[in-house]
């Protein structure tokens, strides 16, 4: 519920169950203070791809059942969404600031588009300047400031809640040309309404999960993407076969001669298994009768997760102490990591596909 006080008002927020990308950490944290919404997310975020050259572009993701450049939030039925252009606001000679508080007080989460160089309270204060999407969640009035969330008020690159003054606010929106190639929403202001259950409309489907983690851990590449993007799809990698692409970058690191690793899919790799291990929590819970698929598949995959932070850490040390980087240690934590992870769903598999599969689950 909204919290109201005066001239302050703060829409629930939460820390995201996921964060490897501001958009998927900005539609995590809104949902996930609403507890209702959980059913949505645990159904989501199971499959990935990447490309396949990593070294050449570093660029890979969890991937939805419709085109993968589409949003997580476009198929979430628990979010209302609009987007309206800036251009459009200079028209209507509205004030940005209380455009911004009026959308909060009607329950619309905030995520515009801001040049971080002239926000005090981030990494990027006077040093660096570039476009970036922060959601804002609240403001007080009295005090002059936005309550925000985003990667960018920690050094860490941490998910973190934060303020900004109205003020830093004004500078950095007035700085963003809503035209520029590097606008990655085009000028766009997305606004998010959490819809009550009933009106969501949404309804679980454990076979919906059954089958996203077959496709995983067999690699398949959904039938959208074969509609949608046929002639793109050698160039991906698909489920499991992502580490054999992060194996591959890293040998191509070591063939360069470069010394310098980007992170990015180690991010997401870390993030879906942190993700993982919430999602069979849940269904233990809502299916005690389950226990012996999802007792031993949860041990596992606490494992798995401890070894993915492991090499997160390796990389981000490496980074902060400027050290050199063992790429062999990563490649065999790597190569340790997926036997493990494909040997947890083989097992699982087993013994689903022999007492379950024919069984009604709901």
């Amino acid at each position: 519920m909204e919290e109201k006080r005066n001239n302050e008002w703060i829409l629930p927020i939460k820390e995201p169950i996921i964060a490897s990308y501001t958009n998927d950490a900005h539609i995590a944290s809104i949902l996930g203070a609403y507890n209702y919404t959980q059913d949505w997310l645990i159904s989501q975020y199971i499959l990935i791809y990447c490309r396949k050259n990593l070294k050449e572009h570093c660029w890979g993701n969890f991937y939805f059942p419709m085109t993968y450049n589409v949003r997580s939030q476009e198929s979430c039925r628990y979010l209302q969404k609009q987007k309206i252009h800036t251009d459009t606001i200079h028209a209507m000679n509205v004030d940005i600031i209380e455009f911004v508080c009026m959308e909060i007080e009607n329950s619309n989460y905030v995520d515009i588009m801001l040049d971080p160089y002239y926000l005090r309270t981030t990494y990027c204060y006077h040093s660096e300047h570039g476009y970036h999407d922060i959601l804002i969640y609240g403001f007080n009035r009295d005090e002059k400031k936005f309550y925000c969330a985003d990667f960018l008020f920690s050094k860490t690159a941490t998910y973190t809640f934060s303020e900004i003054s109205f003020e830093d606010f004004m500078k950095a929106y007035e700085k963003c040309n809503p035209n520029a190639p590097e606008n990655y929403q085009s000028g766009l202001i997305y606004l998010y309404k959490i819809l009550e259950k009933e009106r969501a409309n949404y309804v679980f489907d454990f076979q919906n999960i059954i089958h996203s983690l077959r496709a995983y851990y067999q690699c398949k590449r959904l039938e959208n993407w074969e509609f949608y993007h046929s002639d793109d799809a050698n160039g991906v990698a698909f489920g499991l076969e992502v580490y054999d692409m992060m194996e591959k970058y890293i040998e191509d690191i070591k063939e360069c001669k470069d010394e310098w690793i980007n992170i990015r899919m180690f991010h997401v790799m870390l993030n879906h298994k942190r993700i993982m291990n919430e999602r069979i929590r849940y269904l233990q819970l809502r299916y005690p009768e389950l226990d012996e698929l999802f007792i031993p598949l949860l041990e596992k995959y606490i494992h798995i997760q401890n070894l993915c932070n492991s090499l997160t850490m390796k990389i981000l040390k490496s980074y902060f102490a400027k050290s050199k980087i063992k790429l062999d240690d990563i490649n065999n934590l790597l190569i340790k990591v997926k036997d493990l992870e494909r040997t947890a769903l083989q097992e699982f598999f087993e013994v689903y596909d022999t007492r379950y599969m024919n069984k009604e689950i709901h």
